[in-house]
């Protein structure tokens, strides 16, 4: 048996310090922020963040959009090429080939890739307010022949006192500046964002999809 961390991928300096800054000195500023939301709305006893999802034509943000992507593909090939299991061999062979997404790619061609990136979340959780009550992130959208692969969270600042990533199985991931985490979007992840208490808590958050249209 294998615990719920084997297929957690934590990279502890992925972000430069001076990006994480950058990105959250431009949420900041951002004017179409607004309440977090769910499946099911806006639900603040349920979710409690400010967010901004990175408009895939804003030029202000195009430049980080693509520093980003580039550092996710960097990872996840690392993450995949370290998973030598029977859950991971079972998957079809698109999500095993992570090396077929450009590094710079045309957001609208998506149907040419067997995965690709497309929501960028920016969120700010208040101290002593913020948090995400547990859910799991598996999508499947028929209508777009799509699926979540992976979730993928970005932490932009430190947060000395709550704040974490805790699993079902109380494992937990502490908000550290530049941190990147990788895991399955799936029903087996579970996962809640603790209220944090000394700072707010800045993250980038999104999901690698499954492109079952091409």
């Amino acid at each position: 048996m294998y615990g719920l961390d084997r297929y957690i991928y934590i990279n502890e300096n992925s972000l430069s310090r001076d990006l994480c800054d950058e990105i959250i000195n431009k949420f900041e500023e951002q004017e179409n922020k607004g309440p977090g939301s769910t499946f099911g709305g806006i639900q603040p006893k349920i979710k409690d963040t400010t967010d901004y999802d990175i408009e895939i034509n804003n030029p202000k943000w195009s430049r980080i959009r693509e520093a980003l992507i580039a550092e996710l593909i960097n990872n996840i090939e690392i993450y995949t090429s370290k998973l030598d299991t029977p859950m991971y061999h079972s998957q079809p062979a698109d999500i095993k080939d992570i090396n077929r997404i450009p590094k710079k790619y045309n957001f609208k061609e998506l149907n040419e890739y067997g995965l690709f990136f497309e929501t960028i979340l920016v969120q700010k959780y208040k101290s002593n307010q913020g948090r995400y009550v547990y859910h799991n992130d598996f999508s499947s959208e028929s209508d777009k022949k799509r699926y979540r692969v992976l979730t993928y969270i970005y932490y932009l600042n430190d947060v000395d006192e709550g704040g974490e990533t805790q699993f079902w199985d109380n494992y937990k991931i502490k908000p550290q500046k530049g941190k990147l985490v990788l895991f399955p979007a799936s029903w087996t992840y579970p996962h809640s964002g603790l209220m944090p208490i000394s700072h707010d808590k800045y993250i980038i958050t999104g999901w690698i999809y499954a492109n079952n249209g091409r």
